[in-house]
């Protein structure tokens, strides 16, 4: 479980883990992939998590009372967190187009 959530964290910013309930009790954690969801807020707080088109969760709404949501924080959005790799992602493109200009021109 927490492999999955500290995978999650590094490669995406967040872990997202829904208490699934039966009656009012929850019953087990399902862990959700959050390149799946959107979130909905009110500029105050997330109102709901929601399954993006073309995905297996497309039209499931979930509850933000019934998600634990861990995030990396990102300063430019305080309701999605950022992953360590978007942070470097221009470092580490650069480096990628440098090494192939150089193949090219071999």
């Amino acid at each position: 479980f927490f492999h999955i959530g500290i995978q999650r964290l590094l490669c995406c910013g967040n872990f997202l883990v829904l208490k699934n309930r039966i009656g009012k009790q929850v019953k087990e954690l399902m862990i959700l992939n959050p390149d799946y969801l959107d979130i909905k807020h009110d500029g105050v707080e997330i109102e709901y998590y929601e399954g993006r088109e073309h995905t297996p969760y497309f039209g499931k709404k979930y509850l933000a009372k019934d998600v634990i949501h861990w995030m990396l924080p990102d300063p430019g959005n305080p309701f999605w967190g950022v992953s360590p790799l978007q942070v470097a992602y221009l470092a580490i493109d650069t480096d990628r187009k440098i090494g192939e200009w150089w193949n090219n021109t071999l």
